[in-house]
């Protein structure tokens, strides 16, 4: 009997898959850190972070789904949902590990990575036996993660598009911040390009 931890980026489908996974496993909340996520129940539970793992994780008590997509809808969607609702914002930035949290706003994440995207995407794609899956091919894929989580009979919930997309950005704020976006986050959007739909 394993649980499921459900990881990625944030903002490329890691809600989707947790509330959808809730449909066979009992809902075992967020965790900041990983390493709090309780190993032991008598029953199947689905769990959701945003956190890295230490090389003595014990990867055998669960099956671990690490969910990616790409930079610039990412980072749009964070501050395009960031300038409407604060709270998210902040929530969201303190679970990626912000630094100075209390001062950075939406706007500054065209100019640098303070989410660390690239480190943790760095970090789980070179772990073996985790299911990764790229966000732009995940509802084609849901075959897969069936197979991988041993659920034939899973059922997805409805799929919810994408609100925001850079091809069709054209400015925010009578300002384009596409190209800035592009050039901060040119080395992650290449590794993303490069990925397959999904890998183990």
């Amino acid at each position: 009997m394993k649980s499921v931890i459900v990881n990625g980026l944030g903002r490329c489908g890691t809600t989707w898959t947790y509330n959808s996974l809730s449909s066979k496993y009992e809902i075992g909340g967020f965790f900041k850190k990983i390493t709090d996520i309780p190993a032991r129940y008598e029953t199947e539970y689905v769990f959701k972070t945003h956190d890295y793992v230490l090389d003595d994780f014990d990867f055998s008590k669960f099956d671990i789904l690490f969910l990616f997509g790409d930079p610039r809808n990412i980072i749009l969607s964070v501050i395009m949902t960031g300038q409407v609702d604060p709270a998210f914002f902040m929530g969201h930035c303190n679970n990626f590990y912000v630094e100075n949290l209390n001062t950075i706003q939406p706007l500054d994440l065209i100019y640098k990575d303070h989410l660390h995207l690239e480190a943790l995407f760095d970090h789980w794609m070179r772990r073996k036996g985790v299911l990764k899956l790229k966000y732009e091919y995940l509802f084609k894929n849901e075959k897969i993660i069936k197979e991988f989580l041993n659920k034939p009979d899973l059922d997805f919930i409805p799929v919810r598009e994408r609100n925001q997309s850079w091809e069709h950005h054209d400015e925010f704020h009578g300002t384009n911040i596409v190209p800035s976006i592009q050039k901060t986050y040119s080395s992650l959007i290449e590794k993303w390009e490069n990925s397959p739909e999904y890998s183990f």
